[in-house]
């Protein structure tokens, strides 16, 4: 996966938590809805003062853009949207709630694997 896709998955993951719209998102930076797509897929790189507009409109430094963790340890672009909201729904969380969803995330795998070796 080029960085380019990497970063815009990470856009949509953020605006997506967010409860925006691409629309929205365009409207709150003073941008083009066709900008919004290009970036969330992967067509195009943001500018420097693109970061700077997303950062401020989103509310999150421009370093949560290349914060990728452990997403882009897979080339599946659906198994990459789905980390990527996973680790962004993770940031939200205190202590407490962080721990409670990681027990469930590892419930749902064990079930999942002992599903699997019946089979």
């Amino acid at each position: 996966m080029e960085l380019k896709e990497a970063v815009g998955l990470r856009i949509k993951a953020i605006r997506t938590r967010q409860g925006l719209v691409q629309k929205a998102l365009a409207a709150k930076i003073s941008m083009s809805l066709e900008s919004i797509g290009k970036w969330e897929n992967g067509v195009v790189f943001p500018s420097q003062d693109s970061f700077k507009l997303l950062s401020q409109g989103l509310g999150v430094p421009v370093s949560h853009f290349f914060d990728f963790g452990e997403s882009l340890e897979t080339t599946d672009p659906k198994r990459q949207r789905f980390f990527g909201m996973l680790i962004e729904a993770a940031r939200s969380l205190d202590t407490n709630n962080l721990e409670l969803a990681a027990r469930i995330v590892t419930e749902i795998s064990q079930h999942h694997d002992r599903k699997q070796s019946r089979m």
